[in-house]
């Protein structure tokens, strides 16, 4: 693991099942929950990476199939995004995050989650690809109450009364333009 010619390609989703609702009582702890403290190996290995720590472009946090919040990974002022952390409350070595609140996927935020956890899944993060997340790339999930896209930092919801709900970053333009086709 190099962090000097690493593509960073992909996002760590991470799902915090027993720290989530202190997040959404008080979004100021998002980056300690968040961001670490990670295990790169599968289960009890610890030679097997999972996943790539310098291939990590953000951080999605995740409570109850909602994603709480995102983050870049940026350098510290050694350069690096993610540093080796021997955790109190976990065996072995554990991976923290460098990170910043995202500005690029700020829309993300209240949006369901990138990846799914099934009921009874223990391994608390999964990573998907950074295309998966960026502009153009839409990924539609059904809610309750209606559907939801997420196009790069856009969120569009559409609810069971058809009526349809645009969450952008500030300084963005939505021109909405309608036809005489009824339903």
């Amino acid at each position: 693991m190099s962090e000097s010619s690493a593509v960073r390609d992909q996002v760590l989703v991470v799902n915090a099942p027993k720290r989530g609702r202190e997040v959404v009582d008080d979004p100021s702890t998002a980056a300690d929950v968040f961001l670490g403290d990670w295990s790169p190996y599968r289960g009890r290995a610890t030679s097997k990476l999972d996943f790539d720590p310098d291939r990590i472009a953000a951080i999605v946090g995740c409570f109850q199939g909602r994603t709480l919040a995102v983050f870049d990974a940026v350098p510290n002022a050694q350069g690096a995004t993610w540093s080796w952390r021997q955790s109190p409350n976990y065996p072995g070595r554990r991976i923290r995050f460098h990170g910043a609140p995202s500005a690029r996927f700020a829309a993300q935020v209240g949006a369901d989650a990138p990846a799914h956890w099934r009921q009874g899944e223990m391994w608390p993060v999964k990573v998907v690809t950074l295309s998966d997340l960026i502009e153009g790339d839409a990924i539609v999930a059904e809610t309750e109450t209606g559907r939801r896209v997420i196009l790069g930092s856009t969120v569009i919801t559409a609810d069971l009364g058809g009526n349809i709900i645009v969450t952008l970053p500030a300084g963005r333009t939505v021109t909405v333009r309608t036809t005489d086709v009824q339903p």
